[in-house]
């Protein structure tokens, strides 16, 4: 409504001034035929004297001439040939003004304006004076006044109509818009309410911003549900991981309560071990909760990674030596590499991948590790024998307290926090982790850190 009231306005406005200026031009070339009636009178008379100060003569020369004008016009009329909209001339009287070849006023209107139209009046070649109109500033013919009336009231019909097509089309829109809007809304509020499985149906191209916000929704939606299972199942994970050891803990101290096992050293440092179980599934847990946080305290100094790496290597040979695992360790490929890390940390991630190399690699299997430089980082290459794991379990190495063996016995393997524990380590350092499928059969363990 507000696009066809200011496009009413600006018609209106452009319509009135044009229309205005359309009939002072059809009043100036009108006048063509007094200017040949002047020039004729002019050389009947030999000058303009004697038309100074003789109003009468002056109005009589142009009312007949605007009395033939009105004739021919009724002719062309009658016959259905004018192509006018009213007789030209009508009321131009006390506009004209007539002035000698120097342009000085002779008899009319006594104050010309600038902005008039101004017809020479010529006899053999020679400007002999000139005819003034002013420009007239509003309508005055009858007939020009109910032609713009009609002109006007048709205006607001149209724009009556055009408001009522408007109104039509924006419903029509409004509708086809506010349609998924509002299943949008209520499938938000479904959301919002913990329905994680609600989705709505993609009636929208993709190329459409409707489109576009329905799959972004049930994207959202997808998310939020991925999210909503893997917090169940981080519950009940973290439930089952302490139940165990605290069961086994209750068993055995109700077993000596009832006197059906002895009070031994054995029997105690069965008991000290299930503690430590539960103790380090409980540390491991805070590591990654201040982890996810940002309040893991980092002490981070200028290192020597060879260094580093050959002091949690070192603690762990005669373990590898036990159990049969042949370690191919090469320091010198770190060459004299200095990173900005926290050491002990730095340990913690080399204990961890050494920790899951002993739990999962088969006697006889060996253990791979090296290095490789670039200008901005260094690569650490950790690799294993058999067994590996399939394709599609690859990807959740790194995500707590998975497990690649269904059964998430103790036995063989801890709570599945080691490897989550090791990604936020290297992230806290700005690096980089990820692991294949090693060529000896396991895993091939990728970790690049800047250098520097």
């Amino acid at each position: 409504m507000l696009v066809v009231v200011i496009m009413g306005v600006g018609v209106r406005y452009s319509f009135h001034y044009g229309f205005l200026e359309y009939v002072n031009r059809a009043n100036v070339q009108s006048l063509e035929g007094l200017v040949n009636s002047l020039a004729d009178t002019y050389e009947a008379e030999g000058s303009w004297e004697f038309l100074r100060g003789n109003q009468s003569t002056w109005l009589q020369l142009l009312r007949s001439h605007f009395i033939r004008l009105e004739h021919e016009f009724r002719a062309r009329e009658l016959d259905g040939e004018s192509g006018k909209l009213m007789p030209p001339g009508v009321r131009m009287e006390p506009r004209l003004t007539l002035m000698d070849e120097n342009k000085n006023i002779v008899i009319g209107n006594l104050y010309p304006d600038p902005h008039g139209a101004q017809l020479p009046i010529v006899r053999n070649e020679i400007i002999i004076g000139w005819l003034h109109i002013n420009p007239s500033t509003h309508l005055t013919d009858a007939v020009a006044i109910q032609f713009a009336e009609q002109q006007f009231s048709s205006g607001y019909w149209i724009a009556i109509i055009c408001v009522l097509l408007a109104a039509a089309a924006a419903m029509i829109l409004a509708r086809h818009l506010s349609v998924p809007v509002k299943l949008l809304a209520q499938a938000t509020r479904a959301l919002t309410a913990g329905d994680y499985f609600t989705r709505i149906e993609e009636t929208r191209p993709i190329e459409d911003d409707m489109g576009r916000l329905q799959r972004d929704f049930n994207s959202l939606a997808n998310t939020l549900e991925k999210n909503e299972n893997t917090r169940r199942q981080w519950i009940a994970d973290i439930s089952h991981e302490l139940r165990t050891p605290i069961a086994v803990l209750r068993g055995e101290i109700e077993a000596l309560q009832d006197g059906v096992r002895e009070c031994s050293k054995d029997n105690l440092k069965s008991l000290h071990l299930e503690i430590l179980h539960v103790n380090q599934i409980i540390e491991d847990l805070y590591q990654l909760s201040m982890s996810d946080i940002g309040a893991l305290n980092y002490k981070k100094e200028d290192m020597d990674l060879s260094q580093a790496m050959d002091e949690a290597v070192s603690s762990y040979k005669e373990t590898l030596k036990q159990q049969n695992i042949f370690l191919k360790f090469n320091s010198k490929s770190c060459g004299d590499t200095k990173i900005f890390a926290d050491p002990q940390r730095l340990h913690q991630l080399f204990t961890n991948f050494m920790q899951n190399t002993l739990r999962y690699t088969n006697p006889g299997g060996q253990l791979e590790i090296w290095c490789e430089n670039t200008a901005k980082h260094v690569t650490i290459h950790w690799r294993d024998s058999a067994p590996g794991v399939s394709d599609e379990l690859l990807p959740q190495l790194f995500v707590r307290l998975f497990r690649t063996e269904e059964s998430r016995c103790r036995q063989t393997g801890g709570a599945g926090l080691g490897l989550s524990i090791c990604k936020n380590i290297v992230d806290a350092h700005e690096g980089e982790i990820s692991v294949q499928h090693s060529p000896l059969g396991g895993l091939w363990f990728i970790t690049k850190l800047p250098t520097l």
